[in-house]
């Protein structure tokens, strides 16, 4: 029975990936040319996220969403783990509906998902942008009322543990006069693993934190480092 179950979660989640992939491609003409506004097509990517996440609490053995922070409304910096390629459809579970993230290279090299951040209004930088303009891209996103998400680690974690948090998202924070938001995501990286397209099912926490204040450029690295041991040890409740 069990290796059935395996193969039921398996087929499930292909068909999944394989709708949430029709879906970008019918949205990529849109994207490419403008033809949707920022905010529209944000939306269709959370609907579309809405329906893969829905997907995955299904199949899942557990999922579990926990507010520690009941405050998430407006502008913030949300810093979050990174295990697992359904990272970024993880925030719709917590209807962060209202968020963009913050990329450099990775998906931005893959033309059709580099248009489709473009057109979602996204913070797109690479090696050349200077601090000064990455703060002033950001602020933008906050001018419209919307949080902006990064994952510090900057790239996915092998093996689920939780990497050294880069403290250029904090600084941003401390810069731009806005908190930083940080989420947990635990099990994630057993559903789908790096380098993987299987689907599995696993117990999936997602564990939205308290709000962090940076009021001090000299206290960025240790908040940084602060910041990643909680959500260390978050992971390992």
């Amino acid at each position: 029975m069990s290796f059935i179950k395996d193969i039921f979660v398996a087929v499930i989640g292909f068909i999944a990936f394989g709708i949430f992939g029709i879906c970008l491609i019918c949205y990529y003409p849109f994207c490419a040319f403008k033809k949707f506004e920022e905010k529209y097509v944000r939306n269709g990517f959370y609907n579309v996220s809405l329906f893969v996440m829905t997907v995955v609490k299904f199949i899942s053995k557990s999922f579990v969403v926990e507010f520690k922070e009941k405050d998430t409304d407006g502008p913030c910096i949300v810093v979050a783990n990174h295990s697992s390629i359904l990272d970024i459809v993880t925030f719709c579970s917590v209807n962060f509906k209202d968020a963009v993230f913050l990329s450099k290279g990775g998906p931005t090299r893959i033309p059709l998902m580099n248009k489709y951040l473009k057109a979602a209004g996204n913070v797109i930088f690479d090696e050349n942008t200077s601090f000064e303009e990455l703060c002033s891209l950001v602020q933008k996103a906050f001018n419209k009322n919307l949080k902006v998400i990064v994952f510090p680690e900057g790239t996915r974690s092998e093996d689920g543990t939780v990497k050294r948090f880069h403290k250029g998202a904090f600084l941003l924070a401390h810069k731009l006069g806005v908190p930083v938001l940080p989420v947990c995501v635990k099990g994630l990286d057993k559903t789908i693993k790096k380098n993987s397209v299987i689907v599995r099912s696993c117990d999936v926490k997602i564990t939205v934190m308290n709000k962090i204040v940076v009021p001090d450029e000299e206290q960025v690295l240790d908040i940084t480092r602060k910041t990643r041991q909680l959500i260390a040890e978050e992971m390992e409740k």
